[in-house]
This record gives C-alpha cells, structure tokens and sequence, in this order.
C-alpha cells in the first residue's frame, strides 16, 4: 500500500488504530500528556503492536520531564517524538537516559511543534537556522488538542519569511477544509484529531476513511505540474508525489537521529 501523507493522531482504541492504518495513514499518534485522547504508556505499548511495518507511531507529549519522558521511550516503541519546539534539550536528555536503560532501543526522532502564536515568526526564525535540511516541524493551532484552527494566512507569512519545506498542518482539519489548507500552504504531511471525531475523543473510522482519501487527493493534486495532462502521465506523477510524500517522516529520521540512540531499527515504508 502507498500510504497517505496524513498523520491520525489522538488513537486510543484497537478498532481506531486499524482504521487508520488499513485507510492508508502514513503515522499515528498516541497521546501521552493531560487530555481527553490520553493513553498510558502501558495502553501506548498495546496499540504500538497493531500498527504495520512502515506506519509511524508518535508519542505526543507536552512540557517535558527527563525522568518521565525516559520511562517512556524505554516501555513505548515509538518511532517520534512530537512536543514544543523548546523542549528539545529534555528530548535528547531523556534519549540518554533511555538508552541506558533499554540499549536495545530504537531510534526516536523529534518533531518540533510551533503554535500559532504572535511569536511565531520569531521562533521559527531563531530555530531554522540549526535545523539539516531535512528537519520535519509541526504548524498548529493556539492549543494543543482543542481542534482550533491556525490562521492560516498568518502561517503562509511566517513560513515566506523563514522558507521551511517540510511542514506538518495541524489544528482544526477535517475532509472538507483540508484541500484548502494544501493548496494555501503546501504541507508535507497533514495532521488530523478532533476532525475525525464522533465526540471528543472517539475516533470515527468513517471519518478517518473520508479525510486520507480528501487528504491524499489534495496533496497528489498539489504535486503534479500542469502539463501531466495525459491519464498515464497524471497517474505516474501521482505515484510519484504520493511516494515521496510517504517517505517525509523516514527521510527526517535518517537527518536528524543518528545521535539519539544506540540502534535505529525503524520500520521503512
């Protein structure tokens, strides 16, 4: 299977994890920090074993503790590590601490989470220049979790001023807004939750099924040049952007993980 370039996030049952993985999602996250989609470490290892070879699986988290954190990434097979961006330093103190508790481990990337706040561009711009090439971050909301949606013109200018191509959209997606936010901004990866949702909390695979296949759509579209007019160019033009699109998260892996622990065993799509 091509996996969509879509991360469901927020899975807290083995009926919503499959879903996610049989419509094609390319990651799905587990919460781990205060929320009504939080699952303990113990239910994280769970459903870690439900998900495919090839599919990520991120471990969300907000204000980091080593200690806590280090516990984790010992018990939980995650492949990502998503939290705020100035947490990094507790990411790579907790990564030792983890090795040398479990050395067997397997590599763990972070993912950087930006929120749409009025610091935003300065952030972004103190940040980027640290950053491989290859660095994945994550564009949100205001507030982690609430389903708000980031002004999306605000981010397009923070984004102009520190050119970042590799961007995750989150905050406020669901099937019928997400072409929209594709052809504003251009993302990597899109990251959906409360757009997914019956209730706060409870996946619907309906609407899982709805949003990667408006999400792949939107992202193959996104990616093929105007002059893939014949069906058999259109078709291996959309291969092609549906592939690499897949491959964001295990590209961002191999730039930025090499230090983070003893052995990269990741799963590759």
């Amino acid at each position: 299977m091509t996996r969509a370039p879509v991360k469901v996030c927020g899975l807290s049952t083995s009926e919503h994890v499959r879903a996610a993985c049989e419509a094609g999602a390319a990651a799905v996250g587990f919460v781990l920090t205060q929320s009504v989609r939080r699952v303990t470490p113990e239910q994280a290892v769970a459903l870690c074993e439900l998900v495919p070879a090839g599919v990520f699986r991120v471990g969300v988290f907000r204000r980091l503790e080593v200690g806590e954190l280090a516990t984790v990434l010992a018990l939980v097979p995650l492949t990502h590590v998503q939290a705020d961006w100035i947490d990094e330093p507790v990411f790579d103190e907790a990564i030792a601490e983890a090795v040398w508790r479990a050395p067997a481990m397997r590599s763990v990337t972070f993912i950087p989470v930006f929120r749409d706040v009025p610091t935003l561009r300065i952030d972004l711009a103190n940040e980027a220049s640290t950053w491989p090439a290859a660095r994945l971050i994550l564009l949100e909301g205001p507030d982690s979790g609430t389903g708000r949606q980031p002004d999306w013109g605000r981010l397009a200018r923070a984004l102009d001023a520190t050119p970042h191509p590799r961007v995750m959209l989150a905050g406020g997606l669901h099937a019928g807004n997400v072409a929209a936010a594709v052809r504003l901004l251009s993302p990597a990866m899109v990251d959906v939750s409360s757009g997914v949702e019956s209730s706060p909390g409870v996946k619907d695979p309906v609407k899982i099924a709805e949003f990667i296949l408006a999400a792949r759509a939107a992202m193959t579209s996104s990616a093929i040049t105007p002059n893939a007019t014949s069906g058999a160019e259109s078709a291996a033009a959309s291969g092609a952007a549906s592939g690499a699109r897949h491959d964001i998260l295990t590209r961002d892996a191999d730039a930025t993980t090499s230090h983070r622990a003893s052995s990269v065993d990741r799963p590759t799509p």
